[in-house]
C-alpha cells in the first residue's frame, strides 16, 4: 500500500491516503481513546493511553498528551473541540487554543477506506516541512495500527461461545453468555424474555440436527455487537435451507443483555 501524500499550501495542510479497513473501523479508531493513543503520535511522539480522554458529541473534547518516544519527556497537551460529527463520514475539530480547525473525512472505496485530513488557520509555526511530514506521517501509523490483529475483546469472545454453542446445540454455552433478563428479538417471528423463553427458541422443532453457521464480519463499538453471516441447516424430513442472518448484541458488562436477530432464507 502508498504512503500517504501531503501538501502545504500557505496556512492549509493536506494529507490523505487509503485505508485496508471498512469506514466503520476506521471511524472507531478515530474517536476512541485506544485507538487514538496507538497510532496519534505518528513516528515522532508517543502518546500515554491514560491521557485521552474522548467525549464525542459538538461542543465536547479529545485531550491528549505527547511524550518524546525515546525519552517518555511530557511534550504538549493537545486538546481539540468537537464542531461537526457525522458518523462514519465526517469530523471537524478545533483547537480553542489557535483556532487551527482540523476536517477528516472517510469514503468507502470497497472494502478500504480513503481517508483526508484538511487542517485549516495553521498557526505559522506549523506551516512546515516537519509538519506536512508529521501528518502524512500521522496517516501512515493510523494505516499499520489498522493492519495489526486486534486483540479479542472480552465481548467478542463472548460472542464467539455464543454462535459456537449454538454450532453444537450447547443450551449450557448459550445461556452462560446472556445475562438473566435477556431478551431476543427475533423479528419478523416473536420476542423473548429471559433464559428460560430463550432456552425453548435454541432448537426449532421444524429443524433436526445442528445448524451450519459461518461469521463473515463483526463489528464492535461500545455496547453494541454486530455479526453477519451464513447458515445452514435441514428441515424434519431432510429438506436443507440457506439462510443469511444479521444479530446485533447488546451487551451488560461482559454479558449478553438483548440480541435482534434479522434472518433471511436465501433458496
Amino acid at each position: 500500500m502508498s504512503a500517504a501524500d501531503s501538501t502545504l499550501d500557505g496556512d492549509q495542510l493536506i494529507a490523505s491516503r487509503s485505508l485496508s479497513a471498512p469506514v466503520e473501523l476506521v471511524w472507531q479508531a478515530l474517536t476512541t481513546p485506544e485507538h487514538l493513543a496507538a497510532f496519534w503520535g505518528g513516528d515522532h511522539a508517543t502518546i500515554p493511553p491514560e491521557s485521552v480522554t474522548v467525549d464525542l458529541r459538538v461542543g465536547g473534547v479529545v485531550v491528549m498528551e505527547t511524550r518524546e518516544p525515546r525519552s517518555g519527556t511530557p511534550g504538549h497537551r493537545l486538546q481539540l473541540r468537537y464542531d461537526t460529527i457525522d458518523p462514519p463520514r465526517r469530523l471537524v475539530m478545533v483547537e480553542p487554543a489557535t483556532g487551527l480547525e482540523t476536517t477528516i473525512r472517510l469514503e468507502p472505496v470497497g472494502s478500504d477506506t480513503a481517508i483526508t485530513i484538511h487542517q485549516r488557520r495553521l498557526p505559522p509555526e506549523l506551516r512546515s516541512e516537519q509538519a506536512r511530514l508529521g501528518l502524512a506521517g500521522l496517516l501512515d501509523a493510523l494505516a499499520d495500527h489498522l493492519a495489526r490483529p486486534a486483540a479479542p475483546t472480552a465481548r467478542l469472545q463472548t460472542v464467539e461461545r455464543y454462535v459456537d454453542g449454538f454450532r453444537r446445540s450447547d443450551h449450557g454455552e448459550i445461556l452462560d453468555c446472556l445475562t438473566e433478563d435477556i431478551v431476543w428479538n427475533i423479528h419478523g417471528v416473536r420476542t423473548t424474555h429471559g433464559k428460560s423463553e430463550f432456552d425453548a427458541e435454541i432448537e426449532s422443532p421444524l429443524f433436526e440436527g445442528s445448524p451450519e453457521l459461518t461469521v463473515d464480519r463483526i463489528l464492535e463499538s461500545g455496547d453494541l455487537l454486530v455479526a453477519t453471516g451464513t447458515g445452514a441447516g435441514h428441515f424434519v424430513g431432510g429438506a436443507r435451507c440457506r439462510f443469511v442472518f444479521s444479530d446485533l448484541f447488546r451487551f451488560r458488562g461482559d454479558l449478553i443483555a438483548q440480541v435482534d436477530s434479522y434472518v433471511v432464507p436465501v433458496d
